[in-house]
């Protein structure tokens, strides 16, 4: 009995702890953005509050990877570019305009992905709708996007090898889940199939 109801309890409990996270991500973003009034921050607090509501909504797994590298590498690729840090060297106005974009594909492929959200790769429903039609990874593409540009406007030995650090651990990231995934799921078979980019339409 106990056991059963933990096993329930545990990722009720860890969801609400991710929750609680994005929604202070969110306020800080607000606070800032109350200070300086930058349009990307409004973006970026609408992203983190969607992610939050998600991951109080999202669907229980059906199966999780069990292997630590997998989460290891899952958690860095989404912690790591919260080391970013302003400086006084860069391009702003276009550093703030890729920011834009990376924050829109982002939002637009959490709002996409839905109750399907997730970090570690798990076993959930296949998303093929909005962004997902054209690569398979419209999140990732989205964050990579928004790295770049705050590392664009924001230039420093520090920033730039937090953006390559980011980039190599999302590649990582993308190989590990899509193994977990073909091995575990037909749906995610036939969506590869169809689906041949990864990160950038005819490209990658």
């Amino acid at each position: 009995m106990i056991s059963s109801y933990l096993k329930r309890s545990v990722p009720i409990a860890v969801d609400l702890v991710f929750a609680l996270f994005w929604f202070w991500f969110a306020q800080v973003n607000f606070v800032t953005f109350q200070a300086t009034g930058k349009a990307t921050l409004l973006l970026g607090i609408l992203e983190a509050t969607a992610t939050a509501v998600l991951f109080i909504v999202r669907r229980r797994a059906s199966a999780v990877s069990a292997h630590p590298s997998d989460w290891g590498i899952a958690f860095a690729a989404t912690f790591l570019p919260l080391l970013l840090r302003p400086a006084s060297a860069g391009t702003p106005a276009t550093g703030g305009a890729i920011m834009l974009i990376g924050l829109t594909i982002s939002l637009i492929g959490v709002v996409t992905l839905n109750r399907s959200f997730g970090i570690v790769p798990a076993l959930r429903r296949v998303q093929t709708g909005g962004s997902y039609r054209y690569i398979r990874h419209p999140m990732y593409a989205g964050g990579l996007c928004t790295v770049l540009g705050y590392v664009m406007g924001n230039l420093s030995w520090l920033n730039i090898a937090i953006g390559v650090a980011t980039l190599l651990l999302v590649l990582l990231r993308i190989r590990r889940e899509e193994k977990f995934l073909l091995q575990n799921n037909e749906a995610y078979q036939h969506y590869v199939e169809g689906v041949r980019f990864k990160l950038i339409p005819f490209v990658y």
